[in-house]
Parts: structure tokens; sequence; C-alpha cells
């Protein structure tokens, strides 16, 4: 997660992602937002339990391992 925080908030923070804003007018206008530069910490935490749940579901991580995302799950 550190790496990938690092690598947010450093090396892609000059990255605007275009995102459509409406008026009430009717009108729309695009507009770029830095989005790394404001959520690098949830990208990277977002990023990290993606990994984990997708360990999860392949069933690659031995059950009772902290990183499962199902450890509270009851059958």
């Amino acid at each position: 997660m550190v790496v990938l925080l690092i690598i947010f908030s450093q090396h892609l923070r000059n990255i605007e992602i275009p995102v459509p804003w409406g008026s009430r007018g009717g009108g729309r206008k695009l507009s770029r937002f830095p989005v790394f530069q404001v959520f690098p910490i949830l990208f990277a935490l977002i990023t990290v339990w993606c990994v984990c749940a997708i360990l999860t579901f392949l069933e690659y991580l031995p059950e009772g391992d902290p990183a499962r995302v199902d450890v509270k799950e009851e059958l």
C-alpha cells in the first residue's frame, strides 16, 4: 500500500481526469479534476482491498489469513 501511495501521490499527481459538469441552464461543461492529487490514500486503499478480494475469491490466501476479506463471514 505504501508503494501505491507513493506512486499515486508523487508520480500521478499531475494527471487530471475529465469530469462532465452540468448547469441549470442545460449547458454541459467538461472540467479536469486532479483525482490522484486529492484522493491518493483512498485509491491506494481501494486498490489493495480489490487485490485482497481477488486473492480471497481465488482461494489463494489460506483460511484465517488477515488479508482475507471474508474473515467475519459465517457459513
